[in-house]
């Protein structure tokens, strides 16, 4: 029988994971809380598409009963945002998964896997490349609720014998990823690029992050749905660090355009330093990362034609300042 996989959340992790699952040939249900753009909507085809917002406890009744594995790709808010209303980040993003797991707990066939994050749980770890066994030390609300999460994951799992999978995944880039939000540098660098405006940067361009191709995510969610056991957690990166500086100039390359960075004071709840050590899943499914120049050039190719936008600076404004 075909498997059934339910993801909850059609933005830019969840739409990418959807295409891989639905050409893998798994039977795909999405549940998304507004209408996808057209980007969206052809990555998104094939599946089974639902408008409506993941807290809705009616609807979810309905759908997990008849799934083999949930997704749980929903979005919050940035980081910055987090750390200025925490009471209400942490209303918006925990509730809705207890929910879930509540709803799992009655059907504990039904497996999870939980897309957390590499960058902050760990924060300012002591040792790089850092490994699922270093103790996170989270220095921003946004880290400390996707800890939080992972810890009510494992308290289902462990009470009520739920299959549970946390990634814990590294700076994610690729088409599709918005570059209107306070995150996502590799998004913000590639409209700089096109617009000609400088990248108002908190933190010093020498910040140094492991960046991963959104189609290694999907390829990743993929390739552990077949396997009986996984580690709890799992690092999900490339296990190699880059400069903001390094990425600028490779941009610059792929598209021969020329990006000027902005330096701004470092914020409380910036990590200076992020690679994961990756070597549990490469034993694991022998995967490979795609190498960060080749992500780029594959990210631009399918930019050109998508932004076919007008990249004046009245149109588009001042952009948001980002972490790296």
């Amino acid at each position: 029988m075909q498997k059934r996989i339910l993801v909850l959340g059609a933005g830019f992790l969840g739409a990418a994971i959807t295409r891989t699952l639905v050409d893998d040939g798994y039977a795909v249900s999405v549940l998304t809380r507004s209408t996808p753009s057209t980007f969206t909507t052809q990555q998104l085809h094939g599946a089974r598409v639902l408008v409506a917002d993941v807290g809705e406890l009616a609807v979810l009744a309905g759908l997990i009963p008849g799934t083999d594995h949930v997704v749980y790709a929903v979005g919050g808010s940035s980081p910055a945002a987090s750390d200025l209303d925490p009471a209400n980040d942490a209303a918006t993003v925990l509730a809705p998964l207890v929910r879930v797991l509540e709803l799992l707990r009655l059907r504990p066939q039904t497996a999870i896997t939980y897309l957390s994050s590499g960058g902050t749980v760990y924060g300012n770890a002591d040792f790089i490349p850092t490994r699922e066994d270093v103790a996170p030390q989270p220095i921003s609300s946004y880290g400390i609720l996707k800890l939080t999460a992972e810890r009510y994951l494992g308290m289902y799992a462990r009470n009520f014998g739920l299959t549970v999978q946390v990634l814990r995944i590294a700076n994610v880039y690729g088409p599709g990823q918005p570059a209107t939000r306070g995150q996502g540098v590799v998004s913000h660098l590639f409209r700089c690029a096109i617009t000609g405006c400088p990248l108002p940067l908190f933190g010093s361009p020498a910040s140094v992050r492991d960046y991963l191709h959104v189609d290694d995510v999907a390829r990743v969610v993929a390739d552990l749905l077949g396997l009986d056991e996984v580690p709890c957690p799992l690092n999900v990166g490339t296990g190699l660090g880059h400069t903001v500086k390094e990425v600028a100039d490779i941009i610059t390359g792929v598209t021969t355009l020329p990006i000027a960075i902005e330096p701004l004071n470092e914020r409380m709840f910036d990590v200076t330093n992020n690679v994961l050590d990756c070597s549990a899943l490469v034993g694991l499914t022998g995967f490979r990362a795609t190498p960060l120049t080749a992500g780029l050039e594959r990210t631009w190719s399918v930019l050109s034609q998508f932004q076919q936008v007008d990249t004046s600076r009245t149109a588009l404004g001042r952009l948001q300042t980002v972490g790296s």
